[in-house]
This record gives C-alpha cells, structure tokens and sequence, in this order.
C-alpha cells in the first residue's frame, strides 16, 4: 500500500495546477482536495500501524539519487493533524475570501504550501527533506508569476527563481 504516498504529496499539486487553470472553482477545488487529502491521511494510519510504517521511492530509483518517501506514526499523526486543520482552515477560507483576486492569489498558494508540508512529513532522506521545499517552489514558481505579475515583477522573479533553482541544488 505504499503507492499511496506519493498521492498524500501530489493531490494538493494538482489541485493547486487546477486552481491556477480554473480560478473561478478555487474554493471547490481546495475544499475537495481538503476532503480527499484527509481521507487519505486516515486511510494511511491503519496501514502504517499493519505494516510497521511505508514506504515508497519514485521511480524505483535508490534514495540519494531517487526520492524516498516514508511514513511511520510520527508522520501518520502529522498528515492526519495537518489535513484536519487545512481542512476547517479551507472551508472558513472559502468565505473569508470574498473577492475573486484574493481567491485566485490564495488557493495555489494554499495547497502548494500544503504539499511542501506533506512532503516534508513523508520525507525518506535528508536530501529529500532539504530539498523539497525548494523543488516545489521551483517548479510551480512560473505559473504563479504568469497569473498576477508583469514587467518589473518578472525581472524580479527571474532573480528570485534562480536563487531557488541554486538552493534545491538545481542550477
């Protein structure tokens, strides 16, 4: 059942690449994602406790050159607590959020940062835990810039990417 770890990190990605293409549905999406992500946090608790804890590594690929990711009580407990407070935190966000900008700024925002938290819970290695952050930035760090900011701020961010590409150890 350790095929369900790289889904705890990835369902908030893809909800947040779906809030930037669907700005309007960002509360239903954040909600829905919030809904799914504590299902799967409460599915992982039974398996972690059968099998003593999971783990999985993307792409088959050996930890130190792959990314491995783990799941003992610790992080059980933590992805639960966590997708329990993102959760009511989504809902009440859905009406503190009243105009469409502030919507369409939160909601990506929201669930990467999720990600990077579930992650880091489920991180295998230390690389994987010093790097994840930076490589979740990294990668969604284009669409966010291209939804709100022009000109200046792009100049800004082309700085600002290549500082992140040279802390994940990317550039």
């Amino acid at each position: 059942m350790s095929e369900l770890l790289p889904w705890i990190v990835a369902l908030p990605l893809l909800a947040s690449l779906v809030c930037l293409l669907l700005p309007s549905r960002g509360g239903l999406v954040g909600v829905s994602a919030a809904v799914a992500s504590l299902v799967l946090a409460i599915w992982s608790v039974p398996e972690v406790v059968r099998h003593g804890g999971l783990e999985h590594t993307l792409g088959g690929w050996a930890p130190g050159l792959g990314i491995a990711l783990r799941a003992d009580a610790l992080s059980a407990l933590l992805l639960g607590m966590t997708a329990l407070v993102a959760l009511a935190s989504s809902v009440y966000a859905t009406a503190y959020f009243a105009r469409r900008s502030q919507q369409r700024r939160f909601w990506p925002l929201w669930l990467m940062l999720w990600a990077a938290l579930n992650a880091l819970y489920l991180a295998g290695d230390l690389g994987v835990l010093l790097e994840e952050p930076f490589r979740v930035l990294a990668a969604l760090a284009d669409p966010l810039v291209a939804v709100g900011e022009s000109g200046a701020g792009l100049l800004h961010h082309a700085g600002l990417h290549a500082e992140i590409d040279q802390l994940a150890g990317l550039g």
